[in-house]
C-alpha cells in the first residue's frame, strides 16, 4: 500500500487538481464544466478514503464526469 493510497481522497483530488482538471477539459471540452465537476467532487468526497479503490484518480475523474453529465442533463 501505498502513501497515496492511504490519503482520504480529498486530499488526492487537491494534490492532482491540475492534473485532474486537464483530464476532464480534454473529455467534456469545458474548463468551466471540468472546474465546476472537480468542485462538486470534493464537496461529495467527504470522509471517503481513498484505500478502498486501486485506481483513485480514476476514480475521481469517474465521478466528476458523472456529475458533468447530471449538469448537463438539467
Amino acid at each position: 500500500m501505498t502513501n497515496s493510497s492511504r490519503s482520504s481522497l480529498r486530499q488526492l483530488l487537491v494534490a492532482g487538481y491540475t492534473e485532474l482538471r486537464r483530464r476532464l477539459v480534454r473529455r467534456l471540452g469545458s474548463e468551466e464544466l471540468a472546474s465546476e465537476a472537480l468542485h462538486e467532487a470534493y464537496l461529495r468526497l467527504d470522509g471517503r478514503d481513498g484505500t478502498l479503490f486501486l485506481r483513485p484518480h480514476d476514480y475521481i475523474v469517474r465521478v466528476a464526469l458523472n456529475i458533468a453529465h447530471a449538469y448537463c442533463l438539467t
